[in-house]
C-alpha cells in the first residue's frame, strides 16, 4: 500500500486510475493536479480523489 498517489490530470484515464486505486485500497490518499479549478472541484465532489489542486508543488 502507498501512503499517497498523485494523478496529474483527472480526465478519462486519470479519473479511471484514481477510482481503481481507491476501490482496491492501494493508497491511503489519492490527490490530483489539474489545470482547471472546475475540474478540481468536480473530482473532489464526485469522491474520485481526496484532494485536488492546480499547483503541482503541493
Amino acid at each position: 500500500m502507498f501512503k499517497k498517489v498523485c494523478i496529474i490530470g483527472c480526465g478519462l484515464l486519470g479519473s479511471s486510475i484514481a477510482r481503481g486505486i481507491k476501490k482496491n485500497k492501494l493508497a491511503r490518499k489519492v490527490v490530483s493536479s489539474n489545470r482547471s479549478n472546475n475540474t478540481n472541484k468536480k473530482v473532489i465532489k464526485l469522491n474520485i480523489v481526496d484532494e485536488a489542486s492546480s499547483d503541482t508543488k503541493k
